[in-house]
């Protein structure tokens, strides 16, 4: 049997985990569901998340039903995605305490150490991206605990150190250097969309999609102050915000604004 073989029958193996219907007539009730999936521990997010970033790209809407099933009917992996946000500070701590020696003209840590780094970066980027790809209903609780601005810290923070070192490593390196650039770019363009998505799921699409008037126009006013307020705290993190405005130009998120909001522009034409 073949990779891609086994890795479909995982994937229909998850997503019959994640279905309390097999038929009209053998089925559970949704709330029996939640109670064997969630005592049972067959889901945890850590799991969850590992099967976004193995499959988010080739079965995003099929993980993104699957997803929306157990957080409807199993409101306990609310509190454990809360749970995960509030732990994912210590997680960025841990890597920033790894490079706190390293200026931006020296290198401090061995290669071993870079790519340990760098690896560790690129599988807790690329998972949280998977997973709010996937599922971007879960972004509210990230903004809440003011993460967006604590990942433009850490991308501040971690990544010109990282990529001094590979500039600066030696030319026989193990991995070679090609493979250390090709992750650490990696690294960058996920925290980036990580960001991206948050204020997007959270900020910048009601703006784009609902129209200021009645009853959405206050709640939309908030929408762009919680936009402006995640952006201006991280005004200060220059290299993320230059790599934010490469990838999305931060002039056409403030027009999103200003249309979506006319309270904030009065005087705007």
């Amino acid at each position: 049997m073949c990779r891609t073989q086994v890795a479909l029958l995982v994937l229909k193996l998850a997503l019959r985990m994640a279905t309390y219907k097999e038929s009209k007539e053998n089925h559970l009730s949704p709330a029996l569901f939640g109670r064997l999936v969630y005592d049972n521990y067959l889901w945890d997010m850590a799991r969850l998340m590992d099967l976004c970033a193995v499959y988010a790209a080739s079965n995003e809407q099929l993980l993104g039903r699957q997803l929306a099933t157990l957080f409807c009917h199993q409101p306990a992996y609310v509190e454990d995605l809360q749970l995960t946000v509030h732990a994912l500070p210590e997680l960025l701590e841990r890597v920033e305490g790894r490079v706190a020696g390293t200026q931006l003209d020296q290198v401090a840590i061995s290669w071993h150490e870079l790519w340990d780094l760098t690896q560790y970066v690129v599988d807790l980027a690329t998972s949280l991206d998977a997973f709010l790809r996937v599922y971007p209903d879960g972004s509210p609780h990230f903004l809440e605990n003011r993460f967006p601005a604590r990942l433009a810290s850490f991308y501040d923070t971690v990544i010109p150190r990282l990529w001094r070192c590979l500039e600066a490593g030696p030319e026989d390196a193990f991995p070679a250097a090609d493979v250390v650039r090709r992750h650490l770019q990696l690294a960058r363009v996920s925290l980036v969309s990580v960001f991206r998505r948050l204020v997007d799921h959270c900020c910048l699409r009601p703006l784009r999609e609902e129209e200021p008037t009645g009853r959405a126009r206050e709640r939309l006013q908030a929408r762009g102050e919680q936009f402006l307020e995640v952006m201006t705290e991280c005004l200060a993190e220059q290299h993320f915000m230059a790599d934010y405005h490469l990838q999305y130009a931060i002039g056409d998120d403030v027009e999103t604004v200003r249309r979506g909001c006319p309270d904030l522009y009065p005087c705007s034409g």
